[in-house]
């Protein structure tokens, strides 16, 4: 946490230098609430590239994290999933070993972002993902010419590992019986076969594997985290200061009486709340909605 503070402390002073020229109060004013001082920005040293400060490595986990966000979380706009639902599983193909070893690194905050219990890496070769491809031929048709029927029997006999490298951006050559035609991405079409109960995406070289099934378990859980996202709504609602404790009476609704009674410490650590009960309550009581049942609720600190 404290690295976090001094990083972005770090960015906000460069920003303040690098602003100063274009916009010169509000630069200064940034700069002396960081600093604590009456300094002027407009009397320190432009900043400066620190190459020892770049770190390839770090920027390349962290693309890599995005890139997998961003896919599992289309994956459930697509699905209409709420991100707060749990989701067991993903499946990751891995394209090529450092690939698997940045993503192991970044996994726990992949997990953490899309609400998804594991992540499993599995080999590039793998045959749960199979992917083929086919010619695209409204883009071969200029380039290849009458070579059409040569040259699309041979994409047709790509393997897994060539289909791999056009996703990475290689170029593969195609000897047809009076010419050499070299492939690249934008000459094929790259689909993915459909596993029954899991959804999948690609985009470029990445690909994702969700698993939608959810569970009794995961439905409960998922319940107990929108019941937390309600109640917390209904604290900003009542002016309640961050730091607050607060009792909570809530209705003895049959569709969240398990999930309350399972997740009870973990709702109450979220909301700070010092006890949750079930009560009969009034409909005089604020009504929050939960999966469309309507749930009576009550705060006090």
């Amino acid at each position: 946490k404290k690295a976090a503070y001094q990083t972005l402390h770090d960015c906000l002073t460069a920003i303040s230098q690098l602003v100063s020229s274009f916009s010169p109060f509000y630069a200064d004013n940034l700069y002396q609430d960081l600093t604590l001082s009456n300094s002027s920005v407009h009397l320190t040293d432009f900043p400066t590239v620190d190459t020892k400060l770049i770190d390839k490595e770090l920027e390349s986990r962290i693309t890599i994290s995005q890139k997998v966000t961003s896919l599992i979380l289309r994956i459930r706009k697509l699905e209409n999933i709420k991100v707060r639902q749990p989701l067991s599983k993903a499946l990751i193909p891995a394209l090529s070993k450092n690939f698997a070893e940045q993503l192991k690194q970044v996994q726990e905050v992949i997990k953490t972002e899309v609400n998804v219990k594991e992540i499993e890496i599995i080999d590039e070769n793998s045959d749960i993902i199979k992917k083929s491809v086919k010619p695209n031929f409204k883009q071969l048709g200029p380039k290849v010419g009458k070579a059409m029927k040569e040259v699309a029997a041979k994409i047709s006999s790509f393997t897994a590992s060539d289909i791999t490298n056009l996703e990475q951006g290689a170029t593969i050559s195609i000897q047809t019986s009076e010419n050499e035609f070299d492939i690249v991405l934008e000459d094929v079409q790259i689909s993915t076969a459909e596993i029954p109960g899991w959804q999948i995406i690609s985009d470029g070289e990445y690909t994702v594997a969700m698993d939608l099934e959810i569970s009794e378990d995961l439905k409960r859980e998922g319940i107990a985290r929108e019941l937390v996202n309600k109640i917390q709504n209904l604290r900003k609602d009542k002016d309640f200061e961050v730091t607050d404790k607060i009792q909570v009476l809530i209705e003895d609704h049959s569709y969240i009486t398990t999930t309350v009674d399972d997740f009870k410490q973990y709702i109450c650590g979220e909301i700070l709340a010092h006890s949750l009960e079930f009560s009969n309550l009034s409909d005089s009581s604020d009504t929050v909605s939960i999966d469309g049942n309507d749930i009576l609720i009550e705060l006090t600190n």
